[in-house]
């Protein structure tokens, strides 16, 4: 996979440095965004119905508000806070991916003492160095600003962690499938499918990637996954470099050959995948849209590969 090769290996420094990881390590820099210690550190560098009137009750589009200020972290934030507080579980998923993005980008970078040296070892890169320098400004003004001054003070402050927890209690399906995927073990396929069959694009092509990224380790044919990303797709999911749930950011940099930033999920799939098996993940994602009409969690389950 083109996008996939570039991603990880232009985020690690060459110099020794904290390696790039999804969650924050607990020898971090730094405590956790938004946490009461963060706030004195300095900076140096399912129930289907339920969930469906959650998403109904959703004031704004704050998942196309997330994906808009691209690292601009701390306007999300600071606009979505107030929302999250009070209920919303968009709002709420959004700002522990922000919040979360940013432990990693610390984590990352930890030894830097400015954003020159943080990003100096893309030197070669100079459209994908701006964006990640752009990066770690933002993730250092996140951290050196408040976004959550106006909510009631507690115990803890407000982590990623705090946040994703809340999604998952307001059963918004993004944070639902994220949560089974980090913990399997803790959700049944049912709980799964009933989070899948709000038709929410962003769980379908979470869950579809994610299945997919398995079945490329495993090195057989992420069919079934590569049809949850198709029908995702193709139900308007964002499926271009400016989601941070795909590894396309080199796309969107211009630095890779083929790759460009209309350079979609649907290309990479299609660059991975022979044509029989492609067409076959074609008629499959057709089903899924069909069936995920209904709204129906029991229609959905034999589209799970478990």
């Amino acid at each position: 996979m083109l996008a996939i090769s570039g991603w990880a290996w232009l985020r690690i420094p060459r110099d020794p440095a904290p390696a790039a990881i999804s969650k924050p390590s607990a020898t971090a820099n730094w405590p956790p965004l938004g946490s009461v210690d963060d706030r004195v550190t300095r900076v140096h560098r399912i129930d289907t119905v339920r969930a469906l009137a959650n998403e109904k009750t959703n004031k704004k589009d704050w998942v196309t508000q997330y994906h808009a200020v691209g690292s601009n972290y701390i306007e999300f934030v600071t606009a979505a806070a107030r929302a999250a507080y009070e209920g919303d579980g968009a709002a709420q998923y959004y700002i522990g991916r922000a919040l979360g993005r940013c432990e990693e980008t610390n984590a990352l970078y930890g030894d830097a003492d400015s954003a020159d040296q943080a990003v100096s070892h893309m030197a070669n890169f100079p459209a994908f160095l701006e964006l990640e320098r752009r990066e770690y400004l933002n993730c250092g003004k996140l951290r050196s600003e408040n976004p959550f001054k106006d909510l009631p003070k507690r115990p803890g402050g407000y982590p990623a962690d705090y946040w994703r927890s809340r999604a998952v209690e307001s059963h918004y399906p993004v944070a639902v499938v994220a949560a089974a995927l980090d913990s399997p073990g803790q959700y049944t396929p049912q709980m799964i499918a009933t989070a899948l069959a709000t038709g929410n694009t962003d769980a379908m092509l979470l869950f579809g990637w994610s299945q997919a990224t398995a079945a490329k380790a495993t090195e057989s044919p992420p069919i079934m996954a590569a049809a949850w990303v198709l029908a995702a797709c193709r139900s308007g999911a964002n499926c271009g470099p400016t989601n941070d749930v795909l590894p396309l950011a080199p796309c969107g940099a211009g630095i890779e050959l083929g790759c460009t930033e209309r350079y979609t999920a649907v290309d990479e799939l299609t660059a991975s995948l022979g044509s029989q098996d492609l067409d076959e993940a074609n008629l499959l994602a057709q089903d899924i849209q069909r069936s995920m009409q209904s709204r129906d969690p029991a229609r959905l389950m034999k589209y799970l590969p478990f």
